[in-house]
């Protein structure tokens, strides 16, 4: 097996084949790195999305309902100088 590879690493035909081999490989490795990625974009997209559906229930979902009593006016007495 070692002689084999010896052998075609001398001649210049079985380096060219081996350089295109190497590339052959090369491209296929980019083109599943490619399909995989769309895949993992998908997912951190639903994942943000999800994230941003629930923020918002939360921060809606958080109203609540009170009574108070007002009557905006005051009074006061008091003494002072002014200048």
């Amino acid at each position: 097996m070692l002689r084999s590879i010896r052998t075609v690493l001398r001649e210049k035909k079985g380096v060219a084949a081996l350089e295109y081999s190497i590339l052959a490989g090369m491209i296929v490795l980019a083109i599943v790195g490619a399909l995989t990625t769309a895949d993992i974009s998908t997912n951190i997209t639903k994942i943000f999305t999800d994230l941003g559906t629930a923020l918002d229930t939360a921060a809606n979902g958080s109203t609540g309902t009170g009574t108070g009593t007002g009557t905006g006016t005051g009074t006061g007495t008091g003494t002072g100088t002014g200048g």
